[in-house]
């Protein structure tokens, strides 16, 4: 069996690892230059992906994932806050096994890891063709082609292997939108750090729904330590505080760029009714680091994926792009490449259209739940963004205050 990956995010390097441990062979087309060469920020894996990724990978390079990582330690709570970053609610989290929060770039570089030439950098898909004796061909923009007996679109939520087979993209464009930036841990920033980040990840909520979310990285809290990895050697990335704002539909004062600047002064105008804290984490932030971005989500009650079944299939925000909102996008992926390894490593007593037939089943069971849970805050957003819905989140930050306060 010869097995096409397009896309080297996470969830095809999950693939290409745990089917190439398999014996099976795999080229994986990315049109980056190289697996740094990608935008986005710190990722949550849950501990069903953390199971998967110590299963799939070599022990060497996931005893370096976690020493690259922060553990369960940095996960035991998650915070709202008020806009004057006070605490109103406390939501223990479960310790229901390993929770893992790492770069995206240290996350896919450690991913790569061994696969050597079966990435091909810089190779940009463009269609694909099927063949009679069910084999497809991919075909790329510098008039390359490879054929193969199953072709996998890990290519994102625009996925052009998607849209090959059905026209366009599962995913479609929100109306709300992202900021988000990252501040260096230094005595500027740890100073007036709300106490709730040394817990775990937290919103905080203004009266007129603006929200920010805002988590803490700090590498003394990874589950392995640095200088324990012989073999594979961490990516370390230093402290910082990760914030990103979710800016509702129809807000006139986001930026249209896409970094820079202008990001952080949409930034500081939409949070500037926030406590002091704020402005410093955004003046302390890297404007090149600064990024807007757009939400995309398929829809979790319609079919995923809605092609006739043959030698191609889909995983990931291909198939069912979700908002960060949850958390949930980089996790779901790696499971559905364990899924897919699964189904085509057994495919010897079956045929491989029978078994990419039962992957999707099985994919269509696992993710809409958490893509409904990435909507939800979205929705909870926009519900409180009218009049009426402005009074009521008034009223309980205000009485969730002063609850909190007698407590305390």
């Amino acid at each position: 069996m010869r097995v096409i990956v397009v896309g080297a995010g996470i969830g095809g390097l999950v693939l290409a690892q745990g089917l190439k441990a398999a014996g099976v062979a795999v080229t994986v087309h990315e049109r980056d230059r190289a697996l740094s060469d990608t935008g986005g920020y710190r990722l949550h894996l849950t501990p069903e992906a953390a199971g998967v990724l110590r299963r799939r990978l070599p022990p060497p390079v996931f005893q370096a994932l976690l020493a690259s990582s922060t553990g369960s330690r940095s996960l035991r709570q998650f915070g709202v806050l008020d806009h004057r970053l006070r605490t109103v609610a406390r939501i223990p989290l479960e310790d229901d096994g390993e929770h893992l929060m790492i770069g995206r770039i240290p996350l896919r570089r450690l991913l790569g890891h061994g696969l050597g030439e079966s990435i091909r950098f810089g190779s940009e898909f463009t269609g694909l063709e099927h063949h009679p004796d069910g084999t497809v061909t991919a075909v790329f923009a510098d008039g390359t082609r490879e054929t193969g007996d199953v072709l996998v679109g890990a290519d994102g939520a625009r996925s052009r292997v998607v849209t090959a087979l059905t026209g366009r993209p599962t995913a479609r464009l929100l109306a709300a939108h992202g900021l988000a930036g990252r501040a260096p841990l230094d005595d500027a920033v740890r100073s007036g750090m709300p106490d709730a980040l040394h817990r775990g990840p937290a919103f905080a909520v203004a009266p007129d729904g603006v929200a920010v979310f805002l988590t803490l990285h700090d590498p003394s809290t990874a589950p392995v330590a640095p200088l324990a990895c012989r073999e594979v050697g961490p990516i370390l990335e230093p402290g910082y505080v990760l914030w990103g704002v979710v800016v509702p539909a129809g807000t006139a004062t986001a930026t249209s760029d896409v970094n820079g600047p202008s990001v952080l002064a949409s930034a500081r105008h939409l949070l500037r009714d926030f406590a002091p804290w704020t402005r410093t984490l955004l003046d302390r932030s890297d404007p090149a680091h600064a990024t807007r971005f757009p939400y995309y989500a398929a829809d979790p009650d319609a079919d995923l994926t809605p092609w006739q079944v043959g030698a191609v299939t889909a995983l990931g925000d291909a198939v069912h792009a979700m908002p960060p909102t949850g958390g949930r996008g980089a996790s779901t992926a790696v499971v559905d490449a364990d899924v897919l390894i699964d189904h085509l490593t057994r495919s010897g007593s079956t045929s491989i259209p029978l078994a990419l037939h039962d992957f999707q089943r099985a994919m269509a069971r696992h993710a809409p739940p958490a893509l409904r849970e990435s909507l939800q805050p979205l929705l909870w957003q926009q519900r409180t963004s009218g009049r009426l819905g402005r009074v009521f989140l008034r009223t309980a930050l205000a009485v969730a205050g002063t609850v909190g306060s007698a407590r305390r």
